[in-house]
């Protein structure tokens, strides 16, 4: 379904709001569906981060949740999807979003969704860390990839010790093509899901227990999209495009099956 209001075509079903003009709006159906992205980005509920990209250039990337957890940027490059849809491009030497310590780092259950792209054949990137930026593995929380065997893995450092590393199977995603991948926990379990699809876990070392932000017992202070920081300096990074990343207090369901169109999946 197509539907054009005041002239712009919008899809209903990714709900990022109207366009408003002060005729009235009138609406047409066509036969083949476009999905576009309008510009207009709306807040989903619970969120307490909302990077959606907008307006799509300068040195920060701003927070729609309504908690002011704006980003910054360093390197990462402004890109646009053919549906209008900005976004940024890492290229894993030195490029990343800084968010700080927000409020949420404490929380003890959560949701993290975003969609992303990885072109490194590489063992370890990490498209999302919460860590101690001055320091060693001190207290790390991870989801990293590999490019190799395309695995999708949770590593959790509690005070130097390795508290969790659990992966899913092989061939979860494709180099170079965009997926949605979402990590949960309800305070007992971490589930991780790639394109909607809940995924089996494994745990390599330790034990699964829901392991979130606030259980990192000693002195995370940064939580980095792009990479993971040690000493104050990017260790390893990501080598692709990070888009619409979202965190809420609390476990919910993922954004796949709505926006799945932005991305041509």
């Amino acid at each position: 379904m197509r539907v054009t209001i005041d002239g712009q075509r919008l899809a209903p079903s990714v709900g990022y709001g109207a366009i408003h003009s002060g005729a009235k709006p009138t609406v047409k159906v066509a036969a083949s569906p476009r999905v576009v992205w309008n510009g207009n980005p709306y807040t989903p509920p619970g969120t307490v981060l909302y990077l959606p990209g907008y307006p799509g250039t300068g040195a920060k990337i701003y927070d729609f949740s309504g908690q002011g957890n704006d980003g910054a940027i360093t390197g990462a490059t402004w890109t646009r999807t053919g549906q209008g849809l900005w976004y940024l491009d890492f290229d894993a030497t030195d490029d990343y979003i800084s968010l700080g310590k927000p409020s949420f780092s404490s929380d003890q259950q959560g949701t993290i969704e975003f969609w992303t792209t990885l072109t490194s054949s590489g063992a370890t990137n990490v498209p999302f860390a919460y860590g101690k930026k001055s320091t060693g593995a001190v207290d790390e929380w991870e989801i990293r990839a590999n490019g190799t065997t395309l695995t999708l893995s949770i590593f959790v450092f509690d005070n130097t010790v390795v508290s969790l590393n659990t992966a899913t199977g092989a061939g979860k995603f494709t180099l170079g093509a965009p997926f949605h991948l979402r990590v949960t926990s309800d305070n007992s379990t971490l589930k991780m899901y790639v394109n909607g699809q809940l995924e089996t876990l494994t745990d390599a070392e330790g034990t699964n227990s829901g392991q979130w932000f606030g259980d990192l017992t000693t002195d995370a202070d940064s939580f980095v999209f792009g990479g993971l920081e040690r000493d104050s300096a990017l260790i390893v990074g990501w080598t692709g495009m990070i888009a619409l990343p979202r965190i809420y207090s609390a476990e919910v369901g993922g954004h796949y099956n709505q926006e799945r169109h932005l991305f041509g999946v």
